[in-house]
């Protein structure tokens, strides 16, 4: 999507942000862990679903200390202060 920078639903996001989102892992004990992953924003996409074509904006993430990018939601981001 360009221009690089976009605003949807108070969610403001622009290529090169610093971002962090959660992950949840789940031991072998059924507990479950939040982890703090951090990374930055190297695109932002939007893709079309379901038969009433909903929009969805997602950002292509490359997170720190990995080379491999992940595709994530933009509600689920929050931009590091």
């Amino acid at each position: 999507i360009h221009p690089d920078h976009i605003d949807v639903l108070d969610i403001d996001f622009k290529i090169g942000d610093l971002i962090y989102w959660a992950v949840y892992e789940q031991d072998e004990g059924f507990g479950v862990t939040q982890i703090v992953k951090h990374g930055a924003i190297i695109d932002i996409k939007k893709k079309t679903f379901g038969f009433d074509s909903r929009e969805v904006y997602y950002a292509i993430v490359l997170p720190f200390g990995n080379s491999q990018t992940v595709e994530l939601a933009l509600h689920l981001l929050r931009k590091t202060n």
